[in-house]
């Protein structure tokens, strides 16, 4: 494989981009709900107390999945 081969990528568009994202998450968020709760509480208060402001953003969208057992 030369240099050309590995610099030429596919590109997506925004909606591909966004619809992939979204399959993502989904998926995320079966595995994170399939969980059990001590595993989940550990994850979601690890990224809470995070400094780093992406990580608190998705704990919080992760909080709407740590519905009581």
């Amino acid at each position: 494989m030369n240099k050309k081969q590995l610099i030429k990528s596919k590109t997506s568009s925004k909606e591909e981009l966004e619809k992939e994202l979204n399959s993502l998450k989904y998926a995320l968020c079966l595995v994170y709900s399939r969980l059990p709760m001590e595993d989940k509480n550990a994850i979601y208060n690890e990224m809470i107390s995070s400094l780093d402001f992406n990580d608190r953003d998705l704990a919080s969208h992760l909080n709407s999945f740590r519905v009581p057992e």
